[in-house]
């Protein structure tokens, strides 16, 4: 990842294409430097998700511990924690589909949804605002192809302002770049960075040299009045009431995952001072490597010319008593283990992320499990209300599109209510609540077969539609409906 600044790009497009924002913002300071900011800890973000750790160690440190460089890069020690806090939420969210009331407007979602490959889509846009706080999806005019974008980095990505009272988003921008690096000290041209503004009225394009302070235009506008809204849709995660971006979930474990990295480290020293230990010598000049463990260290009295010799002056005499050979005392390594488990759990639970064998250990039953998992449940049920609206504008908007231009994919319909259904977060036993239902069902049966089929598909994550077809499949069958929840008449899930 490059270290360029293309802050001076994104302002200047901002002036060309609404300057009386530009100047309400004060962009060309105070929002220029927030932005510059924002793009530094995202960067930062998405390093320590890799691994890529501020080890700042020093050059004596590096050889101590033998860290070699190479061209992988791959050589730093730490114990990284912070893809296990990102997965941890990150694969707790799925949305199971999304519905509408109309058959004909159902049929369309589905074909929308396959179309651009939802499933694979949302993985990314929900790793993504997990992990930067922010995530994107843009709306391809032509084709009506979504697009997984990500959050400005300092280099490429989307930025985005809202309205300060609706908060919806007014002005939006992507950059990126279509050629590859060229080195200007040898004579190359700098890096050519392409620059998209979105507004409610009219897409831009222009471009502007890597690190450039200005951009030009490239291409023509188009007018997008028809629409009247920017076809790109911003997913956050933990979005405040003071603020219109996300919070990375990450943030609050770098410096934890600093100090068990620096401990981490001192605990490989003190192993390898232990396995080998480090010799010293008071009064003789040994030479290290003529000496392998378990040899004999032999030290002859020399005169002033190097030979040796049997007769000493007292000067040699007192200097011999002085002399001494010996070795560093090994240090306690059982001490890191303690300190390391510590600052696993302060990463664990600064971000409500539950590590099993250091949160909890040994067998844990249903209600355990939820009970440990309760901050990270209701981080993902924020996510799952706050992001909803979002999953929604994805599909409005794109109809509102395919209407307002000739796709060659014809009309799309009118919804009549939308719903999206989001995967259970919480890990349970299906097993167990299936045969709660029977135990109910044979209690209360006046409540219909209806509403325990509501009940299994629930649990079983069934669709709308495969509630529908099992309601209409089984009918008043009580022995057929028994098969349904328990999967004894096949695979119900």
């Amino acid at each position: 990842m490059t270290d360029a600044n293309n802050s001076g790009l994104i302002v200047d497009a901002l002036l060309h294409t609404n300057p009386q924002l530009y100047s309400a913002i004060d962009a060309p300071n105070s929002w220029k430097a927030s932005l510059i900011k924002r793009g530094a800890r995202i960067k930062k973000y998405r390093r320590y998700e890799e691994g890529d750790h501020d080890a700042e160690m020093t050059l004596q440190m590096e050889r101590m511990l033998r860290l070699r460089k190479d061209d992988a890069d791959l050589n730093d020690l730490n114990v990284n924690y912070i893809r296990v806090v990102v997965d941890k939420m990150a694969s707790r969210l799925y949305v199971n589909g999304v519905y509408d009331d109309d058959d004909t407007a159902q049929e369309w979602i589905n074909e929308t949804l396959e179309r651009n490959d939802f499933e694979a889509k949302q993985i990314s846009w929900w790793r993504g605002a997990v992990r930067d706080g922010n995530a994107f999806a843009m709306i391809d005019p032509v084709t009506l192809r979504w697009s997984d974008e990500p959050a400005y980095d300092g280099y490429s990505g989307i930025v985005m302002l809202y309205d300060s009272l609706t908060r919806a988003p007014i002005w939006a921008c992507k950059l990126w770049s279509v050629a590859d690096n060229v080195d200007a000290e040898e004579g190359g041209a700098p890096k050519v960075m392409k620059v998209a503004v979105y507004q409610p009225d009219k897409i831009t394009y222009w471009k502007g040299d890597e690190n450039g302070a200005g951009v030009v235009s490239d291409g023509d506008p188009i007018e997008w009045g028809a629409v009247g809204k920017i076809p790109v849709i911003d997913f956050a995660n933990d979005r405040d009431s003071y603020t219109n971006y996300g919070t990375s979930r990450i943030r609050p474990a770098i410096s934890q995952q600093n100090i068990l990295n620096r401990i981490s480290h001192s605990r490989v020293m003190g192993v390898e001072f232990t396995a080998f230990k480090v010799l010293y010598s008071i009064g003789f000049d040994i030479n290290p490597d003529q000496h392998t463990p378990g040899g004999i260290i032999v030290v002859t009295p020399k005169d002033e010319n190097g030979r040796p010799t049997a007769s000493m002056s007292p000067e040699m005499i007192e200097l011999l008593k002085a002399a001494k050979i010996g070795e560093f005392n090994e240090s306690d390594t059982r001490a890191y283990i303690d300190h390391i488990d510590n600052a696993v759990r302060q990463i664990a639970l600064s971000t409500n992320t539950p590590i099993y064998g250091v949160t909890s250990n040994g067998s844990l039953s249903g209600d355990a499990l939820k009970q440990l998992e309760i901050g990270l449940l209701g981080e993902v049920e924020r996510f799952q209300r706050q992001n909803s609206a979002a999953v929604k504008d994805v599909l409005e908007l794109t109809a509102k599109i395919q209407n307002a231009f000739n796709t060659g994919l014809g009309s799309a319909p009118d919804f009549s209510k939308l719903s999206v259904i989001w995967k259970d977060a919480t890990i349970r036993n299906k097993k167990e609540q299936m045969e709660t239902l029977k135990i109910m069902r044979d209690i209360l049966p006046s409540l219909g077969d209806d509403v325990f089929i509501e009940e299994a598909g629930s649990v079983l994550n069934w669709s709308p539609e495969k509630i529908a077809q099992m309601k209409e499949a089984v009918g008043n069958n009580q022995s057929l409906l028994f098969d349904a929840l328990t999967g004894a008449a096949g695979n119900a899930v």
